[in-house]
């Protein structure tokens, strides 16, 4: 069983940070597009990012991922663990999941609906997405880009914030 962090000790973390920044960025862009958004305020591990509706007739799951593309695929993903908990919520509950992917060095937000959309069989690269990595730790489960549609464009403001908290090396990729 690994170590439990107190809330301060969680909270600065470098991946939480950035993460805070990305779910920040999509908050913005869903109260912008009309919806009143609900986030956790509880120390402890929660289902889901947000609860945003709009109209008080629409809900849907905002599951945030403050990640870049792959270097290898131009794909990313989450952990498998992760999207087999989403899936339980949604079989169980039947609100609709949207994953938010906030990337700075594309400068956007992209994503679209796990369920209807990302778990469609896409071939790109040679490769047929979604796909799970089982040997990585933890295993992953890989999306393609081109299955996604892009949502916002981050602002340079925006792009700076999460470049402070980016802990992986981009000089020599080629974009």
């Amino acid at each position: 069983m690994g170590t439990i962090l107190k809330n301060s000790e969680w909270e600065s973390r470098t991946e939480v940070k950035k993460g805070n920044v990305g779910e920040s960025c999509v908050k913005k862009f869903l109260e912008e597009k009309g919806f009143v958004c609900y986030q956790p305020t509880t120390e402890n591990a929660h289902a889901f990012d947000m609860l945003a509706i709009k109209n008080k007739q629409t809900a849907i799951i905002a599951e945030v991922k403050t990640k870049e593309l792959m270097l290898k695929w131009k794909a990313t993903g989450f952990p498998q663990r992760n999207f087999l908990e989403y899936k339980r919520f949604y079989e169980k509950y039947g609100i609709k999941i949207f994953i938010f992917f906030v990337d700075h060095v594309q400068g956007t937000i992209y994503g679209n609906w796990l369920m209807e959309c990302l778990e469609k069989p896409f071939e790109a690269e040679g490769k047929t997405f979604p796909c799970v990595q089982e040997t990585w730790n933890p295993p992953t489960r890989l999306y393609h880009f081109n299955s996604m549609k892009i949502i916002a464009r981050l602002t340079e403001e925006q792009k700076q914030k999460l470049k402070l908290f980016t802990q992986r090396k981009y000089a020599d990729r080629k974009d």
